[in-house]
């Protein structure tokens, strides 16, 4: 009920049922018959989070749109109060912080409080690789949405992350505007199902990589490089601890030597990023040796003997 808005009712709100077993489209109907501003539409065939929101998005008729997914509810006025900061600040994105509910506890997630200035497409991207420091949910162009949308083609239960990063570098600006999107943790939710779904987390891990080294953010720091490899490796791992122990890539599935093959093409070569407290840390040739004992299927230790001769 909060995407009805507050005093600033919304215009339009499109509803899209993914195949739903409970009681959801029953709801939704009902809301549509109480209010002319809603409007129900049913996937053909149960397509995932994303689908669903391309289709809303698509049946949309104007111009800005949020999203809201259906365990989630917003503040007040959000989509109003955001869009009015998007046009004050000419951004075609204009994002909410997001807070967490867990078990009827409200905790802060991704706040805006330091987001003291519109940003370019591309800043606001890079604080969304490596740890997430920009929330990526509020109004936007809906052009923008669909154009970035089309490009991500994974089928994974964070493929919204990866749209949300295609989304905001396509964006010339991006403004915080006030409001605050409340995220409701569900154990039934598509996102608590990732432990089941490695093949798709290994697709978007590797999408990952490409996004960043084809968009230069590696040349530019390449720091970020050794980050993000680290993180493709430890989902790279979940693979061979559960059923190679040996770490032989050719006994994997087809996704996972695709993101083998991503990390030996982006780790870093050696080099010393300047500060004693995190050289250990992100020197690439520490990188390149995990890289290697998966590539290669060596039983090997993953940390590099090397590191300890080093300050």
């Amino acid at each position: 009920m909060s995407a009805l808005g507050g005093l600033r009712p919304v215009e339009e709100i499109v509803i899209v049922d993914d195949g739903s077993t409970d009681q959801t489209l029953k709801v939704a109907r009902s809301m549509a018959d109480e209010h002319s501003c809603v409007t129900v539409s049913t996937q053909p065939e149960p397509g995932g989070a994303a689908a669903a929101r391309l289709r809303g998005a698509r049946l949309a008729r104007n111009e800005w749109i949020a999203l809201l997914d259906s365990d989630d509810y917003l503040s007040p006025d959000a989509v109003s109060d955001a869009y009015d900061a998007a046009i004050s600040h000419a951004a075609e994105v204009s994002v909410w912080a997001v807070y967490r509910e867990s078990c009827g506890i409200i905790r802060p997630f991704l706040l805006t409080k330091d987001f003291q200035r519109p940003m370019t497409g591309r800043e606001a991207t890079r604080l969304t690789l490596g740890d997430w420091k920009l929330p990526a949910v509020g109004v936007m162009r809906r052009d923008l949405f669909v154009d970035a949308s089309e490009r991500v083609n994974v089928d994974s239960f964070n493929e919204d992350e990866l749209v949300s990063r295609e989304l905001l570098f396509a964006a010339s600006r991006v403004a915080a505007g006030p409001g605050t999107y409340f995220y409701v943790d569900n154990v039934d939710s598509t996102t608590q199902s990732q432990s089941t779904d490695r093949s798709g987390l290994a697709a978007s891990h590797r999408w990952l990589l490409e996004f960043s080294a084809g968009n230069s953010f590696f040349k530019d720091e390449p720091q970020l490089a050794a980050v993000l490899v680290r993180h493709g490796i430890k989902v790279a791992r979940t693979f061979f601890d559960a059923s190679d122990p040996k770490r032989d890539v050719l006994r994997q599935p087809a996704e996972v030597r695709k993101l083998v093959a991503a990390l030996q093409a982006h780790a870093p070569p050696a080099w010393r990023c300047g500060f004693r407290e995190i050289y250990r840390g992100l020197r690439g040739r520490s990188v390149r040796h995990e890289v290697r004992s998966l590539a290669l299927g060596v039983n090997e230790s993953m940390s590099d003997p090397a590191d300890e001769s080093h300050p």
